[in-house]
C-alpha cells in the first residue's frame, strides 16, 4: 500500500498534498493532507484514512480469514478492493474447512444459508450497478455529443470514405456472434446454476 502526494483522497476525492503518518503506542494512524486558500488564506485539512493495520479488529474475524484494511489501501488499489479482498479471504477460508471436513453438519448448513442470502443480495446490487453503469455511459455519451463542434461533424459525414475491398482467402471465413450483454447474463447465470448443482451433488454424496 503506497499512500502518495498527488493521488486523490478516498475519503474526500481531492487531491493529496501530503501524507502525515503518527505513531501512537506502536501503531500507525495515516493521514491526508490537503492545502486550500479561503479568502486569501491558506487552510489545510486533514482526513483520516485510519491505520496502517487493524492488529485487534484482524484477530477478532480471523476465524473468517479477513485480514480488514483501512481507506489507503484502496488509493492504489481502487474502489471495491477492500470489499472483493473479504469475499476472497472468506470464500478461501470456507473452502479449505469444506475440503478438510472440519465444519460439522449445523454448521455447513448455516454457512449454506448464509452464502445463498448473501449471493442473492450481491445479484441484485449487481444488477441495480448495471444498470446505472449503462444509464452513466448514455448520458456522457449524449452529452459528447452535443459539446462536439457541429461543422466537424457535418465534415465527418460528409466526407467520402474509402472502400476497401475484402481480403480474398482460400477458404470460408467463420463469422462470430457478437454477444450481447443479455447474452453474457444468462450464460453467467447458467454457469451458476451449474455449479450450484455441482454443490449440491457433491453435498449429497458425503
Amino acid at each position: 500500500m503506497a499512500v502518495q502526494a498527488g493521488k486523490p483522497c478516498p475519503k474526500c476525492g481531492r487531491v493529496i498534498d501530503w501524507v502525515e503518518r503518527r505513531v501512537v503506542n506502536g501503531h500507525v494512524y495515516i493521514y491526508a493532507a490537503h492545502v486550500s486558500v479561503v479568502n486569501g488564506k491558506k487552510k489545510i485539512t486533514k482526513c483520516y484514512l485510519g491505520p496502517d493495520r487493524y492488529t485487534y479488529a484482524t484477530k477478532t474475524h480471523s476465524d473468517m480469514g479477513m485480514e480488514l484494511k483501512g481507506m489507503a489501501y484502496e488509493i492504489d488499489s481502487g474502489p471495491g478492493s477492500r470489499f472483493l479482498d473479504y469475499i476472497n479471504n472468506l470464500a478461501n477460508k470456507l473452502s479449505a474447512e469444506v475440503e478438510s471436513g472440519a465444519l460439522d453438519l449445523e454448521q455447513a448448513r448455516q454457512w449454506l444459508k448464509a452464502v445463498r442470502e448473501a449471493a442473492a443480495r450481491l445479484q441484485s446490487l449487481a444488477d441495480r450497478l448495471e444498470g446505472y453503469v449503462r444509464q452513466t455511459e448514455a448520458q456522457e455519451a449524449g452529452a459528447a455529443a452535443l459539446a462536439a463542434p457541429r461543422g466537424a461533424v457535418n465534415e465527418t459525414v460528409a466526407r467520402a470514405q474509402p472502400v476497401e475491398a475484402p481480403p480474398v482467402t482460400s477458404q470460408a471465413q467463420t463469422t462470430q456472434p457478437q454477444l450481447t450483454p443479455e447474452d453474457i447474463d444468462r450464460e453467467v447465470k447458467e454457469l451458476l446454476g451449474t455449479l450450484k448443482g455441482e454443490l449440491r451433488r457433491a453435498q449429497g454424496a458425503r
